[in-house]
């Protein structure tokens, strides 16, 4: 802010909207407009508390804004994320339970007896692992390859498919 004091705030603000009416621009973002009022139509609807507008223009002010960030964006969230879960696996065990794997690109959280109702996966997964707030005993870590197998051993996975489609796949490629 320009100014500290309250007053002198006020002042500095108070020119700055007379220059913007003088000049005939928006007092609210400062694009030139010809409909002889104070606002242009985007800050009118946005002022005007019109949920329909309000929520176009957050639409296409974020798609704006998504192209201008680009890519940085999405790079810094995910690098977060990606951060965050690196610290869970250390907080885990840092390799798989059974084949010992340590690669973190690999390893997987999984849950013990299955999410039971739960639906905390992902990035909240690793914020209530992380804090505290979920019991670390209920996840271990495993590699794809275990994580497939354990699933496959508990039946999500359903043997007699796999079993047929393992049939027709050597029937196919016998000599």
């Amino acid at each position: 802010m320009p100014y500290i004091d309250p007053q002198k705030r006020h002042e500095y603000y108070r020119k700055y909207y007379l220059k913007r009416i003088e000049a005939g621009l928006c007092i609210g973002c400062g694009k030139p407009h010809s409909s002889g009022r104070k606002r242009c139509d985007d800050c009118r609807h946005r002022a005007a508390g019109n949920p329909s507008r309000q929520r176009e223009y957050r639409r296409i002010e974020g798609r704006k804004q998504r192209q201008r960030m680009g890519d940085r964006l999405l790079a810094y969230r995910e690098s977060y994320v990606f951060q965050l879960r690196l610290k869970v696996i250390d907080l885990l065990g840092g390799k798989c339970v059974n084949c010992n794997e340590t690669k973190p690109i690999i390893l997987t959280i999984n849950h013990i007896n299955g999410l039971q109702g739960e639906r905390v996966k992902g990035r909240k997964l690793y914020f209530g692992i992380f804090n505290g707030k979920e019991d670390r005993t209920k996840y271990d870590l495993r590699c794809f390859n275990c994580q497939t197998l354990y699933e496959f051993e508990r039946r999500k996975i359903f043997k007699s498919t796999w079993e047929a489609d393992s049939e027709e796949m050597r029937k196919r490629h016998r000599p």
